[in-house]
């Protein structure tokens, strides 16, 4: 199986030196971007990924969005996995995992 090469880059936008985009380009014709988005308290909340291919239609993406929640004490409580295809407007529930911690 062959991996495809690809390049990479960070968009670092806020003061904190967050990542807010990452581009990667597979090929001429693959494409994604990387969206970020944090709590106030510089926890991850999202992470979108928009891809785009210039080979099957010019105006579809395909989006994939992936939310974080924490609880009280800063751990991952649950991740939610979400999906959006090109005849899909809104976004839908994919797959979530829940966390549970042991107390000691």
């Amino acid at each position: 199986m062959k991996i495809a090469k690809f390049q990479k880059s960070h968009n670092l936008n806020d003061k904190l030196n967050r990542i807010k985009t990452e581009d990667w380009v597979f090929s001429e014709t693959n494409q994604m971007r990387s969206y970020y988005k944090y709590y106030p308290n510089n926890k991850l909340f999202s992470k979108r990924d928009s891809s785009y291919s210039k080979i099957t239609n010019p105006n579809q993406y395909v989006e994939f969005l992936t939310e974080y929640y924490y609880d009280n004490k800063d751990s991952i409580k649950e991740i939610r996995n979400l999906g959006r295809v090109s005849c899909e407007k809104d976004f839908k529930l994919r797959g979530k995992a829940k966390f549970e911690y042991l107390k000691k």
